[in-house]
């Protein structure tokens, strides 16, 4: 079973990778010269960050990772209300939160940050193809496949200073050799929609699971 800090863990990390697909979908906008930041994009963050804030609280994480989720929703929402060319408030609410929330995992998980990366770059692909666009799918297939590959190391080195194997490996399986499956199928089959979430829905039950205490 989970112990209570495992499922903390899963929350707080599933909440910060909200804040690193907000990061890759204005980054690439930026990049592409184009605004990603649409109304439906606006509202599904701010669904997001509700949805996080509402899974901080009940899980009863650190209060940094509440605070940053009720900015990332206050912020996506107002930001959708007041859409315009220039909606320079909302961004730069959304782009401090997510640069914390980025921040906060990457120093309070750092052993396990390549899970992390892979999430963040699941959840950027799939919001990139159910909101935005399909151009930017190799930059997230890129992220996914780094994230999976440092996630492949840090699970060799922890079998190497004696963890369970079979536990190690069952959490490699989902977010390892899984999302890179799936990233090879979208490759082969073009871009489904179904097959992103499918990828971060392994990483997420990867991640967690490598937290998990057994009994």
């Amino acid at each position: 079973m989970a112990s209570h800090s495992s499922k903390i863990a899963t929350v707080e990390i599933t909440a910060s990778s909200f804040g690193g697909a907000f990061l890759i979908v204005y980054a690439l906008g930026l990049y592409a010269g184009e605004n990603f930041l649409t109304p439906w994009a606006w509202k599904a963050f701010g669904i997001l960050g509700a949805v996080a804030a509402v899974g901080t609280i009940l899980a009863k994480a650190d209060r940094r990772a509440i605070v940053l989720s009720l900015v990332i929703t206050a912020a996506a929402f107002s930001g959708s209300i007041t859409i315009r060319k220039h909606a320079f408030l909302p961004v730069a609410f959304m782009v401090a939160a997510s640069v914390v929330f980025l921040g906060y995992l990457a120093w309070f998980y750092r052993e396990s940050i390549g899970g992390y990366i892979g999430l963040s770059g699941a959840v950027a692909g799939a919001v990139l193809l159910w909101l935005l666009t399909a151009h930017f799918l190799r930059a997230t297939n890129s992220i996914v496949l780094v994230g999976a590959g440092i996630a492949y190391i840090m699970g060799r080195k922890k079998i190497r200073e004696g963890e369970d194997p079979v536990k190690t490996y069952r959490a490699l399986f989902l977010n390892t050799m899984l999302p890179c499956l799936v990233i090879l199928a979208i490759g082969s089959l073009g871009h489904g929609k179904w097959l992103y979430p499918v990828a971060a829905l392994s990483f997420m039950l990867g991640v967690g699971l490598a937290h998990v205490e057994m009994d």
